[in-house]
């Protein structure tokens, strides 16, 4: 096949050979050495995303998160390849120069091969090309394979990207879902405050009127102990433990009642207790008292103390009444006599040194 290929080419391209004419095309071609170029295959869009119409919101997420990266990883990987390309073709114009330019001393050999050993050569420049066209293939592979590797990191970038939106979306989500809950719990309420309010509003008329009530009452026995105060010659004053004090002659007399401490079931139970002591003290002051207060106590004083033990004669909490109902009759007399003696001097004929009163055996 070399030989017919020589003589195709016939003493023209032997004579550019030997003359140093030939170029390094046709220097490659007689070996029978040809150069390929593929043409880019050109990527097209999606058609939807070619156009803004009829766009759904699906096309929008796969255009921003896979479109849009792996045209960026694209447009990268292009401008390397254009880089390389401009380097090769500034190579590829030494095809059109003269091989003695291009490589003198490759010519000035070949000028003066036999035909045998431009058959040798021929052998090892086909060897050489195809080792050649494996290597070109081997990188290709290498420059698709860190392509890809690119396209999948920037990918799995997105994936992530994605995955942390979609979390802050289901969060916000969830924020309204609970927004909308409280609202409609908020809407549930104002719903049942007309019947609230309507059902307080009847509370405080009934409340209104047992105050009413409670007031009338207050104020009923208010006046039955006012009552009993005008009739009673003793007033409760404090009860302290197992102490009961009351108070005669407006608080210048008290009677202390003292009781037995009750343990265990009995305390605080209202069962009869028994009595140990009952005792007497007047709080009058002689010296800056009239003298009706002071003939009051005196003679108070001097039933009193002529009396037998008071603890015999009353021994339980049950003869307290009696107890006071006594000491009221001997307190009674005498402070009657008490305020018509100030009765006197006050408005009387002592008021006008008509009439003198004075005491004597009170004992």
């Amino acid at each position: 096949m070399f030989e017919s290929q020589l003589e195709d080419y016939g003493s023209d391209e032997q004579k550019k050979l030997k003359d140093g004419t030939i170029t390094v095309l046709e220097f490659f071609s007689l070996f029978n050495i040809d150069f390929v170029t593929h043409n880019p295959r050109q990527s097209v869009l999606p058609g939807r995303l070619s156009s803004d119409t009829d766009v759904t919101p699906l096309d929008l997420l796969r255009s921003r998160h896979i479109n849009r990266p792996k045209q960026a990883v694209y447009k990268a990987d292009i401008q390397t390849l254009t880089a390389k390309v401009e380097e090769l073709n500034v190579r590829l114009q030494d095809l059109n120069k003269p091989l003695r330019v291009v490589n003198q001393r490759l010519w000035e050999e070949m000028r003066h091969f036999s035909e045998e050993e431009l058959q040798r050569f021929r052998a090892k420049l086909k060897e050489r090309n195809n080792f050649f066209r494996k290597s070109s293939r081997s990188q290709s592979h290498e420059t698709k394979e860190v392509l890809y590797s690119e396209l999948v990191r920037v990918n799995l970038e997105e994936q992530q990207k994605l995955r942390g939106t979609i979390s802050k979306a289901d969060e916000m989500l969830s924020q309204l879902d609970g927004c909308i809950s409280e609202l409609e719990t908020g809407r549930a309420m104002t719903e049942e405050k007309p019947a609230q309010i309507a059902e307080l509003k009847l509370q405080k008329e009934q409340n209104s009127s047992t105050l009413k009530k409670l007031k009338t009452e207050t104020k009923n026995l208010q006046s039955r102990i006012d009552t009993l105060h005008l009739l009673n010659e003793w007033r409760l004053r404090d009860t302290v433990d197992d102490c009961t004090t009351y108070t005669f002659l407006h608080n210048t007399l008290l009677l202390q009642l003292t009781f037995e401490k009750l343990h265990g079931n009995d305390a605080g139970s209202g069962s009869e207790r028994k009595m140990t002591n009952v005792s007497f003290r007047f709080d009058l002051d002689g010296d800056k008292s009239q003298f009706h207060a002071c003939l009051v106590h005196k003679l108070v004083s001097q039933h009193i103390e002529g009396q037998s033990s008071w603890v015999d004669k009353y021994p339980t909490s049950r003869h307290v009444p009696k107890l006071l109902h006594d000491v009221s009759l001997v307190v009674s007399p005498f402070r009657l006599l008490g305020e018509e003696l100030r009765l006197l001097k006050t408005w009387g004929a002592l008021r006008f040194d008509i009439l003198d009163i004075g005491r004597r055996e009170t004992e």
